[in-house]
């Protein structure tokens, strides 16, 4: 702020409770009788995800739950009965290739390794013990290089593997919280920056706490932990305390991220029980919006999403080459005619198109391949035969090729490597992150290609050449880098970052009177002037008497609040009003000049 301002900050709370259909801690049906759900870890397949927790003591098995929406949720399935999963602590599952990889520490005596054909098992042991005390945790590079995370009392270790069943050498990573027992590492990869998070204190500690540390250099690399924002989730006092040990993901809407932990319910046990909360970005600043103990607004869906949970294609697809297009089993669409020319494609658009900014996930294997020019793939991007993007899976040369068509016209196929064990004939998953006239393009959660083109708005679609293939669940949405934020209700008592204003654009979201956003900064592309932040990510800035910014909020009851604001003014200070909704509840309130 560099001059004499006025800024209006809008709260809505508009939320009915019919409308929100989530609340920590939560209860599942069949849970662990006086232990619930202790170290949850969450991982999606096929458009659902599967929810995994550690053995109570002395018993034998793994427990798992399904939703396709984090609400409602379906179970349990006893996935595995393996004898080594007697007291199973913290059991990950990691889909490759066909191939269900579960890693467990029994008891916390070493880790093993079981594997399984489907999700819900069953699954069996294929190793012995490896060693490594407690907590493992997969991340899978984008060069299609493993690395195991685990608990260790100088901090969280991570090794390089050779395979999913063997575990290299301890490095440590430089996360040690306090110098106290560290436990619960995830890793997780964006925009180029690894992201560790874990947790620190004893598992029947009420200040059981979760922070994180990030870098740029590689998932076994040195990071540094963010000690000007952890801990990230903490909670002593109250009746919902001892927060820790969890996995994030990508939620339903495809480009929100959620955070699964437990609270502790009773040190006897221990007893736990789950909990998920969102979470944020701002630039490379990690956010959680909790520890959330009220109602909150239920995950975003994908604006579209297609399970094939029917007899017949219907009428939301159209078929533009023909092919032998069908559903198998209500749970997948089949294309089983082989082209008659070398150039013959079949594809299956769905007929409802994105905005210009989306994110799409497909789901695809090829079932038979008739030429070695042969593929399966995604469309995207699709308005008619003259124009659209595809992003195909060769087997022959175990490449990704990635395309585009416009006005008829091909541009220079551009192809990427796929790991030398790669099988065609299972379960593969393509995603495609859209923003402005970049793309990138995931296979199997690796980045494999970033690109440009003019390519806009269109349909998302499947598509075989030379080949025959199954095709499973099929979502975009119109969200990408984050923004399912902005429009998100955030828990009150909690923080809010500025940039994370509603979307709707000038008089809906904001109000600003400089044209452009002269900051240049963050992933939106409106009027609000944006610039970095010396506590990280990026701020509002160069604000002018009138502009004003729009948040949704929910809160739990009517009442008194306090409101603090981080805020830079140099020579002189400024002005702030805060209405909710047509009421202001401020009035204009004089702020000090900060010196800069």
């Amino acid at each position: 702020m560099k001059k004499l301002l006025i800024i209006f900050i809008a709260f809505v709370a508009t939320f009915s409770l019919q409308s929100q259909t989530w609340t920590n801690p939560m209860t599942l049906s069949g849970e662990w009788v006086a232990y619930g759900i202790g170290d949850p870890y969450i991982m999606k397949y096929r458009g659902t995800y599967y929810l995994y927790c550690s053995t109570k003591n002395n018993n034998v098995g793994v427990k798992c739950w399904s939703s396709k929406d984090l609400t409602t949720w379906s179970g349990p399935y006893t996935c595995s009965t393996d004898p080594i999963t007697k007291t199973a602590y913290a059991p990950e599952v990691v889909y490759w290739n066909g191939i269900f990889y579960m890693y467990t520490s029994p008891a916390g005596n070493g880790h093993y390794v079981l594997t399984s054909t489907s999700p819900t098992g069953p699954f069996s042991v294929v190793t012995g013990n490896l060693g490594k005390s407690i907590d493992g945790s997969v991340f899978i590079n984008d060069d299609g290089n493993w690395y195991f995370y685990h608990a260790n009392g100088s901090g969280i270790m991570g090794c390089a593997m050779s395979s999913p069943t063997t575990i290299g050498d301890d490095v440590n990573l430089n996360a040690w919280m306090g110098g106290s027992w560290t436990e619960g590492p995830c890793v997780i990869k964006r925009n180029g920056i690894y992201y560790l998070v874990y947790t620190g204190n004893h598992v029947i500690s009420k200040g059981y706490r979760t922070d994180y540390a990030k870098n740029t250099i590689g998932p076994i690399s040195t990071y540094a932990p963010q000690t000007a924002q952890n801990p990230i989730l903490v909670k002593s006092e109250g009746a919902v305390v001892g927060l820790g040990h969890g996995s994030a993901f990508i939620g339903p809407d495809l480009d929100s991220y959620y955070f699964c932990y437990h609270n502790l319910a009773s040190n006897v046990g221990p007893f736990r029980h789950l909990n998920i909360d969102r979470m944020a970005w701002n630039g490379d600043k990690l956010l959680m919006l909790g520890p959330s103990v009220l109602w909150q607004q239920a995950p975003q869906l994908p604006d579209q999403y297609d399970y094939f949970n029917r007899t017949d294609l219907g009428a939301n697809w159209t078929t533009p080459n023909g092919g032998n297009w069908y559903i198998l089993n209500q749970d997948s669409l089949m294309q089983t005619q082989i082209a008659a020319g070398a150039d013959t494609t079949f594809k299956a658009i769905y007929n409802t198109a994105t905005s210009s900014n989306y994110t799409a996930e497909f789901n695809l294997m090829e079932i038979q391949r008739d030429a070695n020019t042969a593929a399966v793939g995604a469309v995207f991007g699709y308005t008619d035969e003259n124009n659209y993007g595809v992003a195909l899976l060769h087997s022959y040369t175990n490449k990704l090729e990635v395309n585009f068509k416009t006005n008829g016209i091909w541009t220079a196929a551009k192809t990427y490597s796929l790991p030398t064990d790669y099988k065609y004939s299972c379960w593969h998953n393509i995603r495609i992150e859209k923003a402005g006239t970049a793309y990138k393009i995931f296979v199997d959660n690796m980045l494999k290609c970033t690109t440009t083109s003019t390519l806009d708005a269109g349909k998302i679609g499947y598509i075989t050449s030379n080949s025959r293939g199954s095709f499973g669940f099929i979502a975009f949405s119109n969200k990408v880098n984050g923004s399912g934020i902005f429009d998100t209700y955030k828990p009150i008592p909690g923080k809010i970052q500025a940039v994370h204003y509603n979307t709707g654009g000038e008089g809906v979201g904001y109000h600003d009177l400089s044209a452009g956003n002269s900051g240049g900064k963050y992933t939106r592309t409106d009027s609000v002037d944006i610039s970095d932040c010396t506590d990280g990510g990026f701020a509002i800035s160069d604000n002018q008497s009138g502009e004003w910014y729009k948040y949704n909020i929910n809160i739990k009851l009517v009442g008194t609040y306090n409101v603090g604001l981080r805020y830079a003014a140099a020579a002189v200070g400024g002005q702030v009003r805060i209405w909710q909704g047509d009421t202001d509840l401020t009035g204009i309130v004089e702020i000090p000049s900060t010196d800069g």
